[in-house]
Parts: structure tokens; C-alpha cells; sequence
């Protein structure tokens, strides 16, 4: 159950697109993402998923767990990486102890910014509806834009989650694969409390197990 797309070999890049969607149950899309090097010479490249959703609604973006400065927790656990147009003064940006929210009709300019480690997953809830998205984060494996696995865009009128594959060389005839697993949920309240985010973060945990 499902649809594979891909696209000419780009002229100047000498790589294709590709994209395989794959129903798997009643809630969940499996979503394979492949770049192929079809060029004279070895590229550096990630694969880039990009998914695009109306605005109108609220963003989540989960931090990992805190540590405890008492316990020993002496290192640092993931960076921010802020886009130059990016003003964390602004209103869409909610932040709370768990988990960044994007309050995207807040937005009045564009505003973007990456992390370079997290749970895996995000999500957007919009008119009742809640989309979220995951792939996992591979361990110290090297990833573009400082070192992101993780971006959000958002300009007020649609919100960007993006997940990015680690950065590889791909020799010609090579390709490489990213791998997401999407999910749409009914009946979840606006995650813009840290209530009703730990009732999401509940169900996405629940939901992730059952992911093959």
C-alpha cells in the first residue's frame, strides 16, 4: 500500500530524487527518502525531508531530558542554531521545560532555527488534528547547518519540520536513504501547556514502539 516517486537526475547537481510512501496501518505513513549520485565525482550531501503544513496552528519541537547539576550533570546536551533572521524575542516562540512550541499565526516574518539533538520526533496540531513526525537521531554521526538534526521554519502562513540525514560522501552510483514515520492523531488537546504536551509526548511514545 503505497506510491514510490523520483525525479530526473538534476542537471547541475548530477543527483536524483527519490520518495517512497508506504501506508502502514490506519495512522501511520512510512516514508523513505533516497538521493542518488548520478554525476562524474564524489558529493557531500544530506538528504533533507522537508514537510510543509498549513498555518493556523501550534508547533512542538521536545527537548531531551534534564539532567541534575547535583548528580554530576556537568556536560552539555545539544545546541540551538538560530538562522540570521531568526528573533527569539518574538511570540512564536513558546518556551517551555520540555519542549519548544511554535505559535505559528505569531509569526510575522520569517523565523527559522535547528537543533542538533532531540527525541527524534515533532509535531503540529492544527483544528484539532495533530501531525507528527519522526526519525531518529544516529548517534555521533556528523550533520549539516552546525551540526543540525532538526529544523523548523515558519513565516506565519505555513510551518516547515524538517529532519535532516548525517552528511555523507556519496561516490558516483552511490546513494544514501533517510527514513520517517508519520502519524496523525485525533482528539489531542492543543500541546501548548505542559499538560497537554505530556498527554502528547504520552501517545507519540506509545506510537513509536509500534513503528517497524
Amino acid at each position: 500500500n503505497g506510491i514510490a516517486l523520483a525525479q530526473p537526475t538534476e542537471e547541475k547537481t548530477g543527483l536524483q530524487k527519490a520518495m517512497k510512501l508506504e501506508v502502514q496501518g490506519e495512522r501511520t505513513v512510512k516514508v523513505t527518502h533516497a538521493l542518488t549520485n548520478h554525476g562524474l565525482w564524489t558529493v557531500e550531501t544530506s538528504a533533507w525531508a522537508l514537510t510543509m503544513l498549513r498555518g493556523g496552528g501550534y508547533g512542538v519541537l521536545p527537548l531531551l531530558p534534564k539532567g541534575n547539576h547535583a548528580d554530576g550533570d556537568l556536560l552539555p546536551g545539544y545546541s540551538f542554531v538560530p538562522w540570521t533572521y531568526t528573533d527569539l524575542s518574538l511570540p512564536v516562540w513558546d518556551l517551555h521545560r520540555d519542549f519548544i512550541g511554535i505559535d505559528v499565526p505569531k509569526a510575522k516574518a520569517a523565523q527559522k532555527f535547528g537543533i542538533t539533538n532531540y527525541p527524534g520526533w515533532s509535531a503540529y496540531w492544527v483544528d484539532g488534528v495533530t501531525f507528527v513526525k519522526y526519525a531518529p537521531v544516529v548517534k555521533n554521526a556528523t550533520y549539516p547547518d552546525f551540526g543540525c538534526a532538526f529544523e523548523v521554519f515558519t513565516n506565519g502562513e505555513m510551518i516547515e519540520l524538517e529532519t535532516l540525514s548525517p552528511l555523507v560522501k556519496l561516490a558516483p552510483g552511490e546513494s544514501v536513504t533517510h527514513t520517517e514515520h508519520w502519524g496523525v492523531f485525533d482528539d489531542l488537546k492543543k500541546p501548548s501547556t505542559d499538560a497537554a504536551f505530556a498527554e502528547l509526548a504520552a501517545v507519540v511514545g506509545k506510537w513509536i514502539k509500534t513503528l517497524k
